[in-house]
């Protein structure tokens, strides 16, 4: 294997590696982060009022 071809290895194994982290970094984005006990639902509920609980 001469010098051409292990730059083109290394080239393909880093450009890999990156498309994954960068499909991970999508993913971490994509999902919702609340804090313990908070669901979609608990910020609608308002002593039964149907307005958000913004604060």
């Amino acid at each position: 294997m001469n010098d051409v071809h292990l730059m083109l290895d290394i080239h393909r194994e880093r450009s890999s590696e990156l498309r994954a982290e960068a499909a991970a970094d999508r993913l971490a984005r994509a999902v919702p982060r609340h804090g313990p006990g908070r669901t979609w639902r608990s910020r609608w509920h308002v002593g039964g009022s149907r307005t958000p609980d913004l604060s």
